[in-house]
Order: structure tokens, then C-alpha cells, then sequence
């Protein structure tokens, strides 16, 4: 029974014509590509305080500036949705869904985001991207003196 699903899966996707594979080849190239790129840009462009501060809510955000606050989450919701789907596809499924989050303004974000940059490896890796970049280091990392 498993055999036979995996053989008519595999007969499916053969079927599909090459420039169909070659599309989303490129596609899947490029998605890897920018994400690698936007993560250290990302990161370079979070204001210094950011893991000392309270995090700020999609209410105040969408009153401060309700435009860019959607179009970002939208955008965010997009790459967490085709993170999903690249799960399945070649490609960078679990880096677009992490970028999507970022991008979003979901309730744990914030709290994800700071436990996970705490971790004094990673914290270290995030300062030396910003020191590259020429900005200030973060405050409230671990590993400061």
C-alpha cells in the first residue's frame, strides 16, 4: 500500500514538465540567497535596546504606523506560508518561516526572538554582524562587559 502511493507521488512529479522544476530551482536558489542575506541585515537594523526593552504590541504598532505594520505582517504571513510549502519543495523551508516570523507581529515573537538571541553563541554572532555593519552593539546580551 505504501510502496504503491510512493510510486504513483514519484510517477506525478516526473510528470511535471521540466520548466515547472526549473522555475521553482531558481526560485528555491533565490529564496536561500536572500534569506541568508537578510537575516545579518535584519539584524543590523534592530535599534540597540531591543532585547533590554518592552516589546511593543500590534495595537501600538498599527497606531504608530498602521501602513508599514501591515504590509510587514502581510509580507511576514506570505514567507511563513511559502516556508511551509518549501518544507515539501527544494528550498529553505524552516529560514522563510523563521524570516516570516520575524517579519510578524505574533504574540510569542518577541519572546522567541529574545530567548533564542540570549544564547551566548548566537548572541555573539549577532554582535559580530553588527559590528561589521559599522552599528553599535546590542545592550542586554550576554557577554558584555
Amino acid at each position: 500500500m505504501t510502496l504503491n502511493l510512493v510510486n504513483h507521488v514519484l510517477e506525478e512529479a516526473l510528470s511535471v514538465p521540466a520548466w515547472v522544476w526549473g522555475t521553482v530551482s531558481v526560485a528555491s536558489l533565490l529564496l536561500s540567497v536572500a534569506g541568508v542575506l537578510a537575516v545579518p541585515w535584519m539584524v543590523r537594523r534592530m535599534p540597540v535596546d531591543w532585547f533590554s526593552r518592552d516589546a511593543v504590541g500590534l495595537r501600538e504598532r498599527l497606531q504608530q504606523a498602521p501602513v508599514p505594520t501591515v504590509l510587514r505582517n502581510g509580507l511576514g504571513l506570505l514567507l511563513i506560508g511559502l516556508g511551509i510549502a518549501l518544507l515539501f519543495l527544494p528550498g529553505q523551508g524552516v529560514l522563510t518561516i523563521v524570516l516570516g516570523v520575524v517579519l510578524t507581529d505574533l504574540p510569542l515573537r518577541d519572546r522567541g526572538l529574545r530567548w533564542v538571541g540570549r544564547r551566548p553563541k548566537l548572541a555573539a554572532t549577532l554582535q559580530k554582524w553588527r559590528r561589521s555593519g559599522g552599528v553599535p552593539e546590542l545592550i542586554g546580551l550576554p557577554g558584555e562587559e
